[in-house]
């Protein structure tokens, strides 16, 4: 299947309801993912066959939460390397899903063994930690193995080197509803601009 933007628009048309009724389950928590940044990531994972999902920088888990509802049967590793920062508000709410592995340690060499252990499957990484590009290009090339399909990289503003970006997504603007409550309860979150913190996605 060729990924371009018709295909992504007509997905989240399709799969609107689905991620709405996730967003609205999630209880709200400072710092977490805008939720159309987190639906990107979940539409490419699906769409390329995603089997298993590697997150870098775990914080409140809001992210982690989201991709564990909306694939129920594929397990999600979270990594977190400073986990004193939330971790007990986060794992109030992924201690009640079946699907996540929490761990509290630097991915770089531990993220690289769950891909190794797993080459016949087809794995999507996303990246919300470590920030800056040195280290987010340094972690991408620990875990580039062929059966990684997909890199997200979240508080990404500028387009950089991937295939698609929430900025360049025009169909975005009419699901930013979905971000509604994130708007509410943290009003600063606006301050971010029209689509959010900037969510790069690379295809491999």
């Amino acid at each position: 299947m060729k990924l371009d933007k018709n295909t992504l628009h007509n997905y989240w048309i399709e799969n609107e309801e689905k991620f709405k009724s996730i967003v609205d389950s999630m209880t709200f928590r400072p710092c977490g993912v805008w939720y159309t940044d987190a639906f990107l990531f979940c539409s490419i994972c699906d769409l390329l066959g995603v089997e298993i999902i590697i997150e870098s920088g775990r914080a409140w888990g809001v992210s982690t939460e989201i991709f564990a509802k909306y694939f129920e049967d594929i397990k999600i590793h979270s990594f977190e390397r400073v986990p004193e920062r939330a971790e007990r508000e986060a794992r109030k709410h992924l201690s009640k899903l079946n699907n996540v592995n929490c761990y509290n340690m630097n991915v770089f060499y531990n993220g690289s063994v769950i891909v190794q252990d797993n080459l016949d499957k087809k794995i999507g990484v996303f990246i919300d930690g470590p920030k800056d590009h040195e280290a987010q290009q340094n972690l991408t090339k620990e875990l580039d193995y062929t059966n990684v399909k997909t890199f997200g990289y979240h508080d990404v503003r500028d387009y950089g080197e991937g295939d698609f970006h929430t900025y360049d997504l025009d169909f975005i603007q009419d699901f930013m509803y979905l971000n509604d409550n994130i708007f509410i309860e943290d009003p600063a979150q606006l301050g971010n601009g029209e689509l959010g913190a900037g969510c790069l996605v690379k295809i491999n």
